[in-house]
């Protein structure tokens, strides 16, 4: 189950998605209720209320998920992703950390973990994490944006370039990637401008 961008659905998509998500959910409460253990609908349905922004929701599924299940890895990747939508960096990379000790090939996991670091400036583990996501998946193109966008933060834009470059041949429609590949080439056309003037 992939995040879902609400906010460019149009009011009739939004309607759908909605009752759409609201079925699920209550077929899961249907399941729940012959088992109340079965955690992996459990953990569905906290993928669905944090679909549907009910983050405390989501919350208290994986909460029950955790006890259930204490080594399914697929919670606390869940868990992280809801307090990294929060902005609560910190508890999500203690949930990330978590998820890829139990599942090392979590490309996703490892990104997002990577993502904390970066947030929380420590720019060496940040990087460590990226690769490891792009060993496991070597066109696994949001790993090569957020190394772009690291080395953009350090002002390293040769190697940001690269990244974003990377990032935009695995998919030449990622429009982050696209956004950050044409701010590092104003910034390099920039730094150029500015040697030129320095010159007699």
């Amino acid at each position: 189950m992939h995040d879902v961008d609400i906010s460019s659905m149009s009011d009739k998509e939004l309607a759908e998605f909605i009752k759409f998500t609201r079925k699920k959910i209550k077929a899961l409460d249907k399941i729940l209720k012959k088992n109340p253990d079965n955690y992996l609908a459990l953990n569905d349905k906290g993928v669905y209320h944090v679909k549907m922004g009910e983050f405390e929701k989501g919350i208290i599924c994986y909460q029950k998920v955790i006890e259930l299940a204490p080594d399914f890895p697929q919670v606390y990747f869940n868990m992280g992703k809801v307090y990294h939508k929060m902005g609560d960096y910190a508890t999500a990379m203690g949930y990330y950390k978590k998820a890829v000790k139990l599942d090392p090939k979590n490309k996703s996991a490892w990104n997002n973990l990577g993502i904390c670091y970066r947030v929380a400036k420590n720019y060496d583990r940040a990087l460590k994490c990226f690769n490891v996501a792009i060993k496991i998946k070597s066109d696994y193109e949001w790993s090569w944006h957020n190394k772009g966008f690291l080395f953009e933060e350090l002002e390293m834009y040769d190697k940001s370039l690269e990244c974003y470059e990377r990032a935009i041949a695995i998919n030449p429609m990622y429009k982050e990637a696209l956004e950050g590949l044409n701010r590092v080439r104003v910034r390099l056309r920039s730094n150029q401008v500015k040697k030129d003037d320095e010159l007699d």
